[in-house]
């Protein structure tokens, strides 16, 4: 019965981490990446650990398949919410060179329907790629001029965030 316990109050850590990483992404808007991948492996490599030692101390007294069952499920929450917090990994204060720039009217839709001209492109972030939405004149006037454009995530409107962007950035630098 004590395994029982320590199982499930690993759990509820497990749980809990992503919890908090997920109210510090609404609050910021974004995730660091390094804290999200480190969060992961610890969580793989702890859970793994665990789990050796558990069964090293004391075999499944059910067998081995309904174990490995809930060894699969959990390993498999880990993993999907990690890919689910992906996408929120651009840092702040980066400059990112924007790729596939395109000329836009942006629908912004919080409070109520609003239209600017800006550009949409896509940023690479290591293995990792979003789409943004730039707003304002001089981004579209540079989009539609081809020119290159370097953006920072400095502000982002979260209640706002048009479809298929991951982010709405308003800086853009002079390059």
């Amino acid at each position: 019965m004590e395994g029982i316990i320590v199982s499930r109050f690993i759990l509820f850590i497990l749980v809990f981490v992503y919890l908090l990483i997920g109210y510090a992404s609404k609050i910021d808007m974004y995730i660091n990446a390094k804290v999200l991948d480190t969060a992961f492996a610890v969580q793989i490599v702890g859970l793994t650990a665990y789990i050796i030692y558990d069964n090293i101390l004391a075999p499944p007294k059910d067998g081995w398949f309904f174990a490995s069952l809930g060894y699969l499920f959990v390993y498999g929450i880990i993993i999907m919410v990690w890919f689910m917090y992906d996408f929120k990994t651009i840092s702040p204060n980066k400059e990112y060179q924007l790729k596939e720039i395109k000329p836009a009217k942006i629908t912004l839709k919080h409070p109520v329907d609003v239209e600017q001209y800006g550009a949409l492109g896509m940023i690479n972030e290591g293995r990792r790629s979003f789409y943004v939405c730039i707003l304002g004149d001089k981004a579209f006037q540079k989009a539609k001029e081809g020119k290159p454009m370097t953006v920072r995530l400095k502000t982002t409107r979260s209640e706002d965030v048009p479809s298929p962007c991951s982010a709405v950035m308003t800086d853009v630098d002079e390059t």
